[in-house]
């Protein structure tokens, strides 16, 4: 009689086998007719008012945080795809908190190189001054395989993106215009 053997995950050996998998040759995203991309990327950002802002002129928010996405990637070229982030910092001193949600599109120019635009909506906090408003805009973004694994299907990435866009109906806390650069390092799969 044969005796199965379990692996019950956890323990000192299970940072090797994710290691292992990770490592394994796998099909090429260029050979595949439809898959799956995502990307969880963690960095710094800085968010600052557009010109001359009437309602809130030296709006500047100094943020940490994450973005996440997953999309549908067609002939391992282009796909479709939805997102969120969250961004927590300060501005003017008092604590700054947005989260948004994406939907865009992403090109791959390359092995290691993707192009990504699309527009995004949410919502940015100062608690403190029990004040909030809507966010709305476009943003462009570029993720680099910074060391590919899996045979490209999963790498470290490095990841910069440009956000351009409002706050909708807010107070004297938040600018009519804004514009958010980002940039930090995450995994993609």
């Amino acid at each position: 009689m044969r005796k199965r053997c379990r692996w019950r995950g956890g323990g000192a050996g299970a940072p090797l086998v994710a290691l292992a998998i990770a490592l394994l040759p796998a099909t090429a995203a260029a050979d595949r007719l439809l898959g799956l991309t995502a990307e969880l990327t963690g960095g710094a950002g800085w968010r600052t008012s557009l010109g001359a802002d009437a309602r809130a002129p030296g709006f500047d928010a100094i943020t940490g945080g994450v973005d996440a996405l997953v999309g549908l990637e067609f002939g391992g070229s282009a796909a479709v795809i939805v997102g969120g982030r969250l961004h927590g910092g300060t501005s003017g001193g008092a604590r700054y908190l947005e989260a948004a949600g994406d939907l865009g599109a992403q090109l791959r120019l390359g092995e290691r190189v993707r192009l990504r635009a699309g527009f995004s909506g949410g919502e940015g906090w100062i608690p403190s001054h029990a004040s909030s408003a809507t966010m709305l805009g476009g943003w462009l973004a570029v993720s680099i395989d910074v060391l590919q694994l899996a045979a490209g299907n999963m790498a470290l990435t490095f990841m910069a993106r440009l956000d351009v866009g409002g706050f909708l109906g807010a107070g004297p806390d938040f600018a009519i215009g804004t514009m958010a650069l980002c940039g930090g390092f995450g995994l993609r799969y």
